[in-house]
């Protein structure tokens, strides 16, 4: 059994497996397919509408102070 972790989007709670995971790097929010890129990483739902609400403004700020404490302008 993997660890259980939170979508960053949905509040959902399941196993790390089952979600794709983000982390900051250079100032810019990337997938980390492998999940093994260095600090701190958020998850997200492995669903199209999920992370189409990823990209919004408000949520981009919320994964942004998640990841690095403040919020960096720019886009997924």
């Amino acid at each position: 059994m993997s660890p259980i972790r939170t979508c960053l989007v949905t509040g959902e709670k399941k196993e790390q497996k089952e979600f794709l995971r983000f982390t900051m790097q250079k100032g810019v929010i990337v997938f980390d397919e492998k999940k093994k890129n260095p600090g701190r990483g958020g998850y997200v739902v492995n669903d199209s509408e999920v992370i189409e609400k990823l990209k919004s403004k408000k949520l981009y700020g919320k994964v942004c102070h998640f990841l690095k404490g403040k919020r960096i302008e720019g886009s997924l």
